[in-house]
Parts: structure tokens; C-alpha cells; sequence
């Protein structure tokens, strides 16, 4: 069958589960049931991209049920690595007996496939409700991941588990060349290239930055990150989302629009280079291009901050559009030139933020695992509401992110699951840990990801900006 009809139809997908796999009447009445539990989960907690819920069996059940067609024969632990919904651990286990271990740090994430796991009665499945590195060392017949990390670092962290004959499955995207030229042969030899099913997500037009989405995106998308509080990590998520997408193909642009100017320092842009600031670009004085500079991220530019801009709140007050001055400046943007602007704002809620609030689209909201973090929160949706109401309608939460995660410390748990509660989905699943590489990557002029990619800080912000492409099809919804 060929991968159009696959992709585009959920008959086609049923159809090649049957031929591929042969399950029996009970095996489908369980491959249904967890399709049932998977949607009704996914309104209490993000599992899944709520954009791929229509083509759920084509991109979630069938492209899970590929790996075990590509192991039919294989024996032994099963290890599935980063399970999350259960794909495609629940799925292996729904059509076959192998005894199958599902590693997933996340306490709500865990509630939910030990839930699918009793109710489908799947005695052969166990859950391991840890990080990857504290899970007891076992020998694996075959380990698979989807979307959990890079490949080199899924080797480095899954390495203790294989034997000379384990296999690892691990279905990967556009990257997966490049990714596969940092592995050991053996383990190269043994990563699926694709298979009847192998999904796309999106047409392959060199990244979500290629010519197509260009033409069909004619203005670039903006999203300030945004919290009154200080120290929670705003500048840090800037940069290294920033980095991420860049990464990934997204022509990007950082407006530093703190006077400490840290997203500009976190980049490597000296004093020395910051001739036009974005002081200049609220004053009127110069135009967005003429304040933007290029940074040593391929496809990431950034309009720096100095010390002027401290000043800004009072020099603007004579100016009766004093709020809209930054949106004025990025409605200048030539079309086509960034696909994304991202806008780091001042840990306050005065006119710099406001600026922010009703230039962009949606918000980012880094929320440091604390409890006086609760209650700057309720404030800036309290100015995100009088925003919408008085400025700009259109003004969208894109997700939460929890911050300095320390899972040694109960009270981070507390705080993370009240804010879930909360917030429900609008909460992203990922979370970024304490990590001293994190702090250390600004004073070398390099965002985490450059500075080490190889860390759980860079691991984890690469996993958010997965998180938030998936979200950007919906950023003008209203959160």
C-alpha cells in the first residue's frame, strides 16, 4: 500500500495493521478501547497534539503498531523508553505477549497507562515511574523510543539495557540522517529507515522555515515569554527555544526587550555590538531590520536591549500609542524575512510588557516550581484578560512552562500538579530540570543547547520546542 493512502486514511491504516499484524477479535476490542481512554485523557492532560486526534489511528496506532512488524520475531524485555500516552509501548503490548517495561518519569503520565494496562487486562506490561538513568538495569531484547530525545543521546542513556543482540527501534523525522551519523555501526544498523506506514507529518520543504510555509505563511508568527516574577527562567527558555527552532529550519528572531539585556548577552552580542537597540525601535528611531543583527545561530537574529531602555517607560508616556509602539515596529517586519519572533520581556508588568502583550499573538509563561510562583501567575492572567478585553482579542496562552524542576524536593511536585489541576492542557508536558550547564551556558556567549546539547537542560528545552511546533497550528486560539 502506498504511504498516501496510509497517511491520509484511516481504513487504509486499520487495513494494513490486519495484513501487517493479524490481530485477533480481542486485540482490536483493546486497540479501540485504548484509542477511547487515550482521547478522553488527553482533556485532563497533553498526551498527544490535540491536531492529530482526527488522524489518530494513522498517526499514532499504526505508526506505533510499524515496530512491532519490524520485530515480529524478535524475543525477550521489550523496553520502551519516554511512554508518555503508550505509544508506542501500550500499543506492542496490545498486539503481542513479549513482557514489556514502560519507563516514563511523569506521576500523572504513569497513573494513566497503569490504568490502560489494568483495565485491558495486560498482566505483561510493567511501569517504571522514573527517570530513564534511576530504572534498574535489565537485558533488552528490544528498546524503542518516539520523539524522546536525540538518537546519540537515546544510545548514551539506553546503553546499560542492550546486548550484542538488542534492537533498537526508534522512528525519527527529517533529522534522522544527521542523527545517525553520530551512532556506533552496530547501532545504525539496526534503526529503521522507514517502513509501508513510516509517517510524515508534514511535507518534507526542508523544515517548517522552507519555501512553501513561507508562501503560505505571509506574516511571521510572535510570542512573548512572558512573567512579572524574576529568576524563572524567561531569558533561558527564550534563547534556547529560540536556538531549537532555528535549528529545525525556522528563520527566528529574539527582541530582547529586558534593560538587563540577558538574551542579548546569553547570544554572545557584546555592548560593543549593539549600536541599534531595541530602545531605538520603540523611540521610532530606526526599523526593525535595522535593529536586528545576526547572531552565531544559523537563522537566529536578535534585537538587542541596553540600558536605555530602562528609561522607555518614562519617555513613552508623552506618546498617546505608547503600548502599541512595538507592534507598530514588527507590522514593518518585510514579509517572509522571520518566520517566528519570540519577545523576551522584563520580569515586571509595566508598559515594556504591555508592549509585548499586545504586539503578540500568544504567550509562553516559565513558571519556576515554587509556591510564590502561584501567585504571580494568577496576577499576569489577570493582565493577560484586561489585555484581551481592551487591546488585542487575539492574544492566546500557547502553554505554561515549569521551570528549576528539582525532583528531590516534594513541594516542586506539589506545585507542578496545582498548576496542572489549574490549567490542564495548557500546561506543557515537559519540564526543565535545575541543571547547572544551563546556568553556566551564558557566561560563555552560548545558548545551553550549543554550549552542551548533550545535557538534561538542552535535552529538555529540545523537547519543549517539539511541544510548541505542535501547538503553533493553534497559536490564535484563545488558550
Amino acid at each position: 500500500m502506498a504511504d498516501a493512502d496510509i497517511l491520509n486514511d484511516e481504513a487504509a491504516a486499520r487495513g494494513w495493521i490486519a495484513d501487517a499484524l493479524s490481530p485477533t477479535p480481542d486485540q482490536w476490542a483493546r486497540l479501540e478501547r485504548f484509542a477511547e481512554m487515550l482521547v478522553a485523557e488527553n482533556e485532563r492532560q497533553n498526551l498527544i497534539a490535540a491536531s492529530t486526534i482526527p488522524t489518530l489511528w494513522v498517526r499514532h496506532i499504526a505508526d506505533s503498531a510499524q515496530l512491532l512488524a519490524l520485530d515480529k520475531d524478535g524475543e525477550g524485555l521489550w523496553v520502551d523508553l519516554g511512554s508518555g500516552p503508550g505509544l508506542p509501548g501500550l500499543v506492542v503490548a496490545i498486539l503481542s505477549e513479549r513482557p514489556m517495561l514502560l519507563v516514563e518519569s511523569r506521576k500523572r503520565r504513569c497513573e494513566f497507562l497503569r490504568a490502560v494496562a489494568d483495565e485491558l487486562g495486560l498482566g505483561h506490561v510493567e511501569v517504571a515511574e522514573a527517570p530513564l538513568e534511576r530504572v534498574e538495569t535489565r537485558a533488552a531484547g528490544t528498546i524503542s523510543a518516539r520523539a524522546f530525545a536525540p538518537l546519540d543521546r537515546l544510545i548514551d542513556l539506553s546503553a546499560r539495557f542492550s546486548t550484542e543482540s538488542t534492537r533498537w527501534l526508534l522512528p525519527k523525522g527529517r533529522n534522522a540522517v544527521k542523527e545517525l551519523a553520530l551512532l556506533p555501526p552496530r547501532v545504525a544498523e539496526n534503526v529503521s529507515r522507514g517502513t509501508e506506514p513510516h509517517r510524515r507529518r508534514e511535507p518534507d520543504i526542508g523544515g517548517p522555515g522552507g519555501d512553501h510555509a513561507r508562501k503560505a505563511r505571509k506574516s511571521m508568527i510572535r510570542i512573548a515569554v512572558a512573567n512579572q516574577k524574576g529568576g524563572v527562567g524567561k531569558t533561558t527558555t527564550a534563547i534556547n527555544l529560540a536556538t531549537a527552532l532555528a535549528a529545525t529550519g525556522w528563520r527566528t528572531l529574539i527582541i530582547d526587550l529586558d534593560p538587563q539585556g540577558n538574551a542579548s548577552t546569553g547570544l554572545g552580542i557584546g555592548q560593543a555590538q549593539r549600536i541599534l537597540s531595541s530602545y531605538d525601535l520603540l523611540r521610532g528611531e530606526a526599523t526593525l531590520a535595522e535593529c536586528a543583527i545576526a547572531t552565531a545561530v544559523p537563522r537566529l537574529d536578535i534585537v538587542t536591549a541596553t540600558v536605555d531602555l530602562s528609561g522607555a517607560e518614562i519617555e513613552l508616556i508623552e506618546y498617546k500609542d505608547r503600548l502599541h509602539k512595538l507592534q507598530q515596529a514588527l507590522s514593518g517586519a518585510e514579509a517572509g524575512q522571520w518566520d517566528i519572533c519570540l519577545i523576551d520581556c522584563p520580569p515586571s508588568l509595566g508598559m515594556l510588557t504591555l508592549n509585548a502583550l499586545i504586539a503578540a499573538e500568544s504567550l509562553i509563561v516559565p513558571l519556576q516550581c515554587e509556591f510564590f510562583a502561584l501567585e504571580g501567575l494568577s496576577q499576569l492572567l489577570t493582565t493577560v484578560e484586561r489585555v484581551r478585553g481592551k487591546f488585542n482579542q487575539n492574544l492566546s496562552i500557547l502553554g505554561v512552562a515549569l521551570t528549576m524542576f528539582d525532583r528531590r524536593n516534594r513541594l516542586t511536585d506539589q506545585v507542578s500538579d496545582d498548576v496542572r489541576e489549574v490549567l490542564g492542557p495548557v500546561v506543557f508536558e515537559t519540564v526543565i530540570p535545575r541543571n547547572v550547564r544551563l546556568s553556566e551556558a551564558p557566561s560563555h556567549g552560548l545558548p545551553a543547547l550549543i554550549y552542551d546539547h548533550r545535557c538534561a537542560g538542552s535535552a529538555a528545552y529540545i523537547a519543549l520546542a517539539r511541544e510548541l511546533i505542535d501547538r503553533l497550528p493553534n497559536v490564535r486560539k484563545a488558550a
